[in-house]
């Protein structure tokens, strides 16, 4: 008969690994790719569960729960999910960002009319809003951005390791620039488009004066939406090689920046 040091997994293993998960799976539920909707909750549930196993061995000593009663628990469960969260919120920043950028463009090329359930957010949106969404999920497979995610999920067990106080100033903080980055991002991807998009109202807007007669609301939709695509159609490499050049190196880098200042805090 086993007897309680005898046995396979004490107390504190297995408050550790509960922890572990918690904060795994709360991850994955907001990454891009894995916390989409379209992906079963088994299969995020289960892919947890395999990374908590394969982690669990490397911080099960690092914390020592014993004597912990059900408030330094609940404590403990709740510092998880913000940390977790925190990490997914921003990992979604080229999501949020052009998603940002193409509802402004959308809107004014009269998408917002025929909006679609975007899985991706989980929300509706414009289609054109969906179409830059998925440029950008493609580049994340397309170049393994996602296997990054992965990998600062795993390190940020030992950069934050399981039981540590975070530093609720350096997370505000670290929110806040994230927020701002996606606002900032969107704007410059959404730029050449929404200027375009200003030029064809002013043009339009003049011709109704020059030629009253003319119907000005007829001609908008349809020339917005071809010079649009258009454009859209001559920018789009550099639109894909700024993505991957640009946002998503910054976004890796504020990544790395973030675990390693609520680590070292």
């Amino acid at each position: 008969m086993l007897t309680l040091d005898q046995s396979y997994l004490s107390s504190n293993e297995i408050t550790n690994f509960i922890l572990v998960f918690l904060r795994i799976i709360t991850i994955l539920l907001l990454l891009p790719i894995f916390g989409d909707q379209v992906v079963p909750v088994r299969i995020r549930i289960g892919f947890a569960l395999i990374l908590s196993f394969c982690i669990f061995p490397i911080v099960k000593s690092g914390f020592d729960t014993a004597g912990w009663g059900f408030i330094d628990f609940f404590v403990a469960t709740l510092r998880e999910v913000i940390f977790a969260c925190a990490i997914g919120y921003i990992s979604k920043i080229s999501i949020y960002a052009v998603s940002i950028a193409a509802q402004t463009v959308g809107v004014n090329m009269g998408f917002q009319v025929g909006s679609t359930f975007n899985p991706m957010m989980g929300s509706q949106e414009s289609s054109f809003s969906i179409l830059k969404t998925w440029f950008v999920v493609v580049l994340l497979i397309t170049f393994n951005i996602h296997h990054f995610f992965i990998k600062v999920m795993v390190n940020s067990f030992e950069s934050v390791p399981i039981g540590v106080s975070l530093s609720s100033q350096s997370l505000l903080n670290s929110i806040t620039l994230a927020t701002q980055e996606v606002f900032s991002v969107g704007l410059r991807i959404a730029a050449p488009i929404a200027i375009l998009q200003i030029i064809i109202n002013l043009t339009l807007g003049l011709l109704s004066k020059i030629l009253p007669a003319l119907n000005i609301f007829v001609i908008n939709f349809p020339m917005n939406f071809i010079l649009t695509f258009v454009l859209l159609f001559i920018i789009l490499l550099t639109f894909l090689y700024y993505i991957y050049s640009d946002v998503f190196f910054r976004q890796i880098n504020f990544l790395n920046d973030f675990v390693s200042k609520i680590g070292s805090k």
